[in-house]
Parts: structure tokens; sequence; C-alpha cells
């Protein structure tokens, strides 16, 4: 008896700390399954439309569907604009314009990347494989770097950065 009582209290004890991760990588590995683009196909679409340099992009699903948004600044002047993409059309949804120029730090941050973007997830993706959910450029440690968040296939969260000015992946680890 205290045997069987043990097992059914290791049971749920092992239930309640697998669980939380479960769910919270089922919502992310939902939004992967459910797209038909990849952020790649969707970020060539936001730049063909908006040409500059992506600062930020993300997979959200938001008011019922699924978009990829993306941070371009403009090629010329560097104003910020938000465009959505959807990821199961590929369609061009809302888009943001603001007016003005970059500021100077974000221009500074642009003009130190040597590699492309399309190239940097290339990188990541060739040491985690699966899909992108979220991609950013930042400053950290000293470096610019792409940050890529990415989805396996067995619905784990991989972080993989690059550096901006070699290519090269910088770090890779649980989100």
């Amino acid at each position: 008896m205290k045997t069987k009582l043990l097992i059914v209290v290791a049971v749920f004890f092992a239930a309640t700390l697998f669980v939380p991760d479960a769910l919270a990588q089922g919502k992310e590995a939902r939004l992967v399954r459910d797209a038909r683009i990849t952020m790649a196909q969707a970020r060539k679409t936001a730049l063909a439309r908006i040409p500059g340099n992506v600062e930020f992009g993300k997979l959200e699903r938001e008011k019922g569907k699924l978009w990829f948004e993306f941070e371009i600044h403009k090629a010329g002047n560097g104003a910020e604009a938000e465009i959505h993409i959807d990821a199961v059309t590929g369609e061009v949804g809302e888009i943001k314009e603001q007016g003005g120029n970059g500021s100077a730090k974000e221009n500074a941050l642009f003009s130190q990347v040597k590699v492309s973007v399309d190239d940097a997830e290339t990188a990541a993706l060739t040491r985690v494989s699966g899909a992108v959910v979220m991609m950013q450029l930042e400053r950290e440690r000293g470096k610019i770097l792409y940050e890529f968040e990415i989805i396996t296939s067995d619905g784990k969260e991989e972080m993989v950065h690059v550096d901006a000015a070699s290519g090269e992946v910088e770090s890779v680890g649980k989100k």
C-alpha cells in the first residue's frame, strides 16, 4: 500500500514539474505549426515593401491572426516603420510609418553591421535546426549581435547569438 502511494505522489510531483514547461513550449510550437511561410520569406516580402534594415522581427498571434511583425529602419533616412506580414498567406498587412530620421544610436548600430540578417539566420539555423520565431539586432557585451529564438522540431526554445560583424555564432543556449 505504501509503495502504491509513493508511486502516485512521485507521478503527481513529476507532472507538476514538467507540465508548465510543456505548455510554454506548446504555445510557440503551435505558432510555428500554424505558419505556412518562414520568417525569412516574410522578411523578404517586408523589405520589398519597405527597403531598409530589420532591427526586430517576431512571429505572433494578434487579434486571432498569425503575423510576422517587423521593425524596419528605412533606407536613406533611417525612419522607423512597422510592418505585418500574414504568416499563412504571405500578404502584407498593417504598416505604421514614422516620419523623421533614425536616432544617432540606431544609425551607429547599423553602420557596424557587416553580415546580412539572412546570412546570420543561416548561421544560426546551421547550429540549431528549427524555425525562427524572433530575431533582434542588439548591442550586447560590447558587440553588435543578431539574436535568434528558434523552436526546434521537438518544441524546445533555443537562443542563438550571431556576431553581426563576423557572422560567427557567439552563443547557443536555452531561452
